[in-house]
């Protein structure tokens, strides 16, 4: 029931997000999930990522394939391919914060970001000590590899991943999070608390933090080591006002402008997604109604992954079907429970 209810919202929501699509691309169906059929609805069209196509890349055709997720326990779960069913539970990384407590730091994983060239996860924790902790594999000797810093965020040619380190965005190698390649000071982090780093392209990148006056996105520019004024996203979700998980960053557009998220001011449980021009985060280009507060709400590839505030993940991703005029949706609803997901 829960499925069929939400179905309706998410393939409506999806239709208005796809229709800000600029290239073409004609992807066949899959095999797995749900789907229905639209005649009233052209054609759908979406912007593959730059990244390489390799095993673990996210596409309309796959949108299962690279998801990543934190478990109700706080648990890694990856998708290396397009079945639901198929996943692969990573070893805990940081404390299990259901556990009884104990001394000594408390360190638990907040995000994670697979690499679709080598199918390497990074997993981020927060927040003892305070500059966070990803870590990002294996040594020889079993122990874990990580770096000092937190919030993982691959580039799109992925390339480059960028970690906040406290009052810093560093920038390195996803193979190397730990050798740093350049760095970017950051405003004071007594003054906002840093909640989402998403690439805009190659050279750029948007920070979401949250602090006393509200909620603010930052332009931050790689090759120059700059980083731009903040804009106000909202004053409803600050640090003594509102939920953390009130705002967002959802994603790109396929002409490479900003889909954000917020509370809606008029509704008790509705949240906005507002589409920014990517060089003027303060201009609203349009803006879209979502039907809850969601836990997370990403897009990528074209795909959306939408976490409820009850914790079920639903993947919804428009496909061209071989009806002509028609279009077909793909839409899910993953087994399991989740605190996170991207």
């Amino acid at each position: 029931m829960r499925k069929a209810l939400l179905l309706a919202p998410a393939l409506a929501l999806g239709l208005l997000l796809a229709s800000c699509s600029s290239a073409t691309e004609t992807p066949s169906r899959t095999s797995s999930g749900s789907a229905t059929t639209d005649s009233t609805v052209s054609s759908t069209t979406t912007q593959a990522s730059s990244a390489k196509m390799t095993a673990c890349a996210r596409t309309i055709n796959e949108p299962l394939r690279g998801l990543v997720a934190l478990t109700s326990d706080y648990l890694v779960r990856n998708w290396q391919s397009n079945v639901a069913e198929e996943f692969i539970d990573m070893p805990r990384v940081g404390d299990d914060p259901n556990a009884p407590p104990t001394e000594g730091d408390f360190n638990v994983a907040e995000s994670a970001v697979q690499d679709p060239r080598s199918c390497n996860v990074l997993t981020g924790t927060c927040c003892e000590p305070a500059i966070g902790i990803t870590y990002f594999g294996s040594e020889t000797d079993g122990s874990p590899k990580y770096a000092m810093g937190r919030l993982p965020a691959l580039s799109p040619s992925g390339d480059s991943v960028a970690l906040l380190a406290y009052e810093a965005i560093n920038i390195s190698t996803p193979g190397h999070p730990d050798e740093i390649v350049s760095s970017i000071a950051f405003p004071d982090a007594t003054l906002a608390m840093v909640k989402e780093i998403r690439w805009i392209d190659d050279e750029s990148l948007v920070v979401l933090a949250v602090g006393e006056k509200g909620s603010f996105l930052y332009l931050v520019s790689v090759k120059d080591s700059k980083v731009g004024t903040p804009e106000l996203l909202t004053t409803d979700t600050s640090s003594s006002k509102g939920s953390f998980i009130d705002v967002g960053i959802a994603g790109l557009s396929d002409d490479g402008n900003l889909w954000t998220r917020r509370a809606d001011p008029s509704s008790e449980t509705e949240s906005l997604l507002e589409l920014r021009d990517a060089t003027d985060l303060s201009r609203v280009i349009r803006t879209a109604s979502l039907p809850d507060r969601p836990l997370s709400y990403t897009i990528r590839n074209g795909v959306v992954v939408w976490l409820h505030a009850d914790g079920s993940l639903q993947v919804t991703a428009p496909q061209v079907s071989a009806t002509p005029g028609g279009s077909e949706w793909f839409s899910m609803i993953l087994p399991g429970t989740y605190v996170w997901a991207d």
